[in-house]
């Protein structure tokens, strides 16, 4: 038997660099980069091939993409990937190297075990009748002939619900706060769009304080309630208070205030710009908003419907996951080499910045024909993803998405409530949408659907 040679190399070091992209004084291809990252890399894949190099300001950044980018990325890139150096400015803005996405290697796999219940979809099954509730609290005070802002809209409802499901209440007067937070560090220091100064700005610094706030809140409530608490109904905050890091020791209060903000961050980019791709994609395709609508009505015609109901839903399921696949809010995933490679002939060095654009893959015609075509049924009755590796938009490898499971029901069930609700349709049937990136692919402030009437 013999064994397939991967078109990479970890520790070789003859190749030459990857083709350079050539890019405008100083900004190099930001201002292409950050209007639709996905649909310029795929522009440079079919130019350029699975790895090149582009200038983005003062950085010089690898691009890694297509199905061997994606199969490196899942295998050996969880060797020899740094996530740190991009993401544990998170954790350090709280006094704590401990913060989930920042971590790699065993210390990693031992927190995301610990972790993986209270980001599960069944976590939401003991919340079903509180999570309709604050979408019919949001439907009850609409009135017909008005507009809906989708993206802060939809931002508000997502962070309301993943607060009672992860960590036990809702952010309320917080919940700007924790925008502006996460806004800051994603910027400054993921992206590097914005200054290091900003960090220092009186309203990042007001909205960080707010943010510790409402983590000792959570965790005090937590604490108070565990004596008479059923294991059996406990969420993350639970979870991660009873847990003990690989020396057997609890998790000390810096680890645990990073931990209960960071699922109140969860959603407020990825799964919020998701969604309102969702919403759409659905109301500009009539036969799928009719039989989405039909759907809905048999899933609620008997009150509170139980998670496992939804999958009767089966227009919205590959409706949904069609347009993860179509308007993916991750395009790319960054890390840093910590090791030098070859991939396709071409030397990667140590410490080298690399995107790897996982979601090339979702717009190649040899892995879903058509590809610029939103079709639902691609995914319908149970249909699976593809090739796999080829669909990607929670990323691959050990960082897969410990929360993907809770978002595509998230996903559903707020637009299956909504449409239950409320009659809605774009502000024209000719509008089309358009990405933006700041700091995540979304549909932009301006995406906005009428409400024509109420409904359930």
């Amino acid at each position: 038997m013999t064994v397939q040679a991967t078109p990479w190399q970890i520790g070789r070091k003859n190749g030459p660099p990857p083709p350079l992209v050539p890019g405008l004084p100083f900004i190099g291809i930001a201002h292409k980069l950050f209007r639709d990252p996905l649909a310029y890399f795929v522009q440079l894949y079919h130019q350029y091939g699975p790895i090149f190099r582009v200038k983005l300001f003062d950085r010089d950044i690898t691009v890694m993409a297509g199905i061997d980018a994606n199969n490196f990325l899942n295998r050996d890139g969880n060797d020899i990937l740094n996530s740190e150096k991009l993401f544990g400015s998170f954790g350090r803005e709280f006094d704590t190297d401990i913060f989930l996405t920042a971590m790699d290697g065993p210390e990693h796999k031992h927190l995301r075990k610990q972790s993986r219940r209270g980001y599960s979809r069944s976590a939401m099954m003991p919340h079903m009748a509180d999570l309709l509730h604050i979408v019919d609290t949001f439907a009850d005070s609409l009135q017909p002939g008005q507009t809906i802002d989708v993206l802060p809209t939809i931002q508000y409802l997502v962070t309301q619900q993943l607060g009672i499901v992860i960590a036990g209440r809702t952010p309320d007067e917080y919940f700007p706060d924790l925008q502006r937070f996460l806004n800051y560090n994603i910027n400054v220091k993921v992206l590097r769009m914005w200054p290091e100064f900003m960090m220092q700005m009186p309203a990042y610094k007001r909205a960080k304080a707010r943010v510790i706030e409402l983590g000792k809140e959570v965790l005090a409530a937590h604490r108070a309630k565990q004596s008479q608490a059923d294991p059996g109904a406990n969420d993350l905050i639970d979870d991660l208070l009873q847990a003990k890091d690989m020396a057997g020791q609890p998790y000390d209060e810096a680890m645990l205030l990073a931990a209960t903000a960071g699922p109140y961050f969860a959603g407020i980019d990825t799964v919020a710009s998701s969604l309102s791709f969702l919403i759409y994609t659905v109301l500009k395709h009539p036969e799928v908003l009719a039989q989405v609508r039909r759907e809905a009505a048999q899933v609620f015609a008997n009150g509170v419907p139980a998670l496992t109901d939804f999958k009767a839903m089966e227009m919205l399921h590959g409706a949904a996951i069609e347009t993860l696949r179509m308007y993916p809010v991750a395009p790319f995933t960054p890390r840093v080499a910590k090791a030098p490679f070859e991939f396709h002939g071409y030397q990667v060095t140590a410490e080298s910045e690399i995107f790897f654009a996982q979601t090339v893959t979702h717009y190649l015609p040899e892995f879903y024909p058509n590809p610029t075509k939103f079709d639902p049924m691609r995914f319908a009755k149970g249909s699976g993803r593809g090739t796999p590796g080829a669909f990607a938009p929670y990323t691959l490898g050990d960082h897969l998405c410990l929360g993907a499971g809770i978002a595509e029901a998230q996903m559903m069930l707020i637009l299956a409530r909504l449409l239950y609700r409320l009659d809605l349709s774009l502000t024209s049937p000719d509008y089309e949408v358009t990405v933006h990136a700041a700091p995540l692919p979304n549909p932009g402030r301006k995406f906005r659907v009428q409400v024509l009437g109420k409904r359930g």
